[in-house]
């Protein structure tokens, strides 16, 4: 577990702005990757995926 946001939330808060991540929890047989995101690096030319990350880990 880790003090920062949890990982579901974040990907659901980017699907809604058309984001696709993954929650870490979605890769971890032991559950203990919530604090981690997983998304498409060939994607990171598209200049949405950063300023998404950037709205979602802002939100209070």
């Amino acid at each position: 577990m880790t003090d920062g946001p949890d990982a579901a939330t974040l990907a659901r808060h980017a699907l809604e702005r058309d984001v696709v991540l993954a929650p870490g929890n979605a890769f971890s047989l032991s559950g203990s990757a919530c604090g981690f995101l997983r998304f498409n690096v060939a994607q990171c030319d598209d200049e949405r995926i950063f300023s998404v990350l950037e709205e979602i880990t802002r939100a209070p």
